[in-house]
């Protein structure tokens, strides 16, 4: 998706150059007083994510912070833990925002950054949808949980891979890393279940060495999954950019012809 930077003041043409461009359904939401708004003018798909559409996320401060680290360092950041409004089952997730800034601007300061500074793209993720299944030893050998944060607090859960019936299983093996990424501090803890405790337990040498080969592999996976999906949504915002502004400039261009008009 797209989110636009709109100071208060040009809020009233915001909502009009929406509507010339089709999107008439925005509504800006929740009220504030803020004299800036990060208004969500863009997502794709639209259907699922309908509640997004119009959504300022500067009302919460973990989203606000990340967007403005975004803009003023010209790299990708990553929002902390949140509860994303399109999810009915208010599962943890996280937005990954993107600066975008005019095309051909200086950006190589952080005021000329400020200055052609235009919105962000991004892309929210639902921690359960984004982080299962990384590797087939998942749920087998081992669970992980991932946590926003330098702590295993369980209100900073984004990610538990545990079953219902593991939950209670008192691992043999744990093991816990942080990882530095996109501008978060995540906290990732590994516990080996039965089936790996029976098979390792006998030769610890062993299971050192395979444990910490699935744990680089499982970080490799994981900064690669983040990595090319960023990559993707930039190239479909870019397309979409592209065809909405052709679309502008001839509705403009009937406008103000006369023989139109």
């Amino acid at each position: 998706g797209f989110i636009e930077y709109v100071p208060a003041d040009q809020l009233d043409h915001f909502l009009n150059e929406s509507a010339q461009l089709g999107i008439d359904d925005i509504r800006v939401y929740p009220p504030s007083d803020r004299d800036v708004r990060f208004v969500i003018k863009y997502i794709e798909p639209y259907v699922g994510n309908e509640e997004a559409l119009g959504l300022d996320i500067s009302f919460e401060e973990g989203r606000r912070t990340a967007a403005l680290a975004a803009r003023d360092t010209g790299l990708p950041h990553l929002t902390p833990r949140i509860l994303l409004v399109q999810d009915d089952s208010k599962t943890p997730g996280f937005l990954l925002l993107r600066p975008y800034y005019a095309p051909d601007a200086q950006i190589d300061t952080v005021e000329q950054r400020r200055a052609a500074f235009k919105g962000w793209v991004y892309a929210p993720f639902i921690g359960a949808r984004t982080l299962e299944n990384l590797t087939p030893s998942q749920n087998q050998a081992y669970s992980f949980s991932v946590y926003d944060g330098e702590a295993t607090e369980p209100d900073m859960l984004i990610f538990d891979s545990s079953a219902d019936e593991q939950k209670t299983h008192t691992s043999f093996f744990t093991t816990q890393s942080q990882l530095e990424i996109y501008g978060r501090t995540w906290t990732i803890k590994w516990e080996s279940l039965p089936e790996f405790e029976a098979a390792k337990r006998s030769n610890g040498y062993i299971f050192v060495m395979v444990f910490g080969l699935l744990l680089t592999g499982l970080l490799y996976a994981l900064l690669q999954n983040l990595s090319q999906r960023q990559k993707t949504v930039e190239q479909i915002v870019r397309r979409k950019t592209l065809d909405l502004e052709a679309q502008k400039v001839q509705n403009e261009s009937i406008l103000n012809n006369p023989l139109l008009a």
